[in-house]
């Protein structure tokens, strides 16, 4: 997979791996190309998005376009601003709603201890990587947790929230990186993703 369309409202899709311009990205049965190069991580309009206009990801607006934003163009700081402001009266109330399940196989990466054996740490940690989706990621747990008899056999489940990321200019953006890395940085974890 080299993209990802995370939520069915979105009106970007993230690149997996760097994308070359030119490349043909097929999402929910319609074909963009792409304007520029993308580089992983970054964002790409699956749509024309109007000067102005909300561009959403995870379903939810997480800034508006400076300029029309063609499909298939690079979305980042140079065309998008958030909607933020020094002063903004915010309530948090997502509309939450159960989506289908996408369940693929998946790959484990384990820690091999010098003698051999397997470190296993049978905690799940759950680390959202922008604080919009704390709301899905509580959805996450819940489920995981009820389709797993409750984590049987686990340590626990945890959802680690937080406040920061949405929008991911200046010091939003340093301080989600900071955050993350300083919960992945803890000596008892082998891995973090």
């Amino acid at each position: 997979m080299q993209y990802i369309k995370i939520h069915a409202l979105d009106n970007v899709a993230v690149a997996l791996a760097d994308l070359a311009e030119g490349t043909e990205v097929s999402v929910d049965n319609q074909t963009v190309t792409l304007r520029q190069d993308v580089a992983r991580g970054h964002k790409f309009a699956l749509t024309d998005i109007a000067k102005g206009a909300n561009v959403i990801k995870y379903g939810l607006p997480i800034g508006y376009a400076l300029a029309d934003i063609a499909a298939g163009e690079h979305v980042h700081a140079h065309n998008t601003r958030t909607n933020l402001s020094d002063l903004d009266q915010y309530r948090y109330q997502p509309d939450f709603q159960d989506l289908p399940a996408q369940a693929a196989d998946r790959e484990v990466q384990i820690y091999r201890r010098a003698n051999g054996d397997v470190g296993v740490r049978n905690e799940l940690w759950i680390l959202p990587t922008v604080g919009c989706v704390n709301g899905i990621a509580r959805q996450i747990q819940n489920r995981f947790l009820k389709e797993t008899n409750n984590a049987e056999g686990t340590d626990g489940v945890f959802l680690f929230s937080h406040t920061y990321g949405c929008s991911q200019l200046g010091d939003d953006h340093i301080n989600t990186r900071t955050m993350l890395q300083t919960w992945c940085a803890t000596r008892t974890q082998a891995q973090c993703w």
